[in-house]
């Protein structure tokens, strides 16, 4: 995968809550054939250009 954007590796660093679970549910996320975005301040996981998952903490 391509390097994340920095964004994206900001959220993760600073998540306030459930930080372990977040960084669990992103590597699950990553392993599958979503792609990962920051939009809206946030990371997004879309499929053939779909949103199909907006990770809020």
């Amino acid at each position: 995968m391509a390097d994340a954007d920095p964004g994206l590796e900001r959220v993760f660093a600073e998540a306030g809550h459930f930080p372990t679970e977040l960084r669990v549910l992103r590597v699950i996320l990553r392993a599958s054939h979503l792609t990962e975005e920051f939009k809206w301040r946030a990371p997004v996981y879309t499929y053939d250009s779909a949103t199909d998952a907006t990770i809020c903490d």
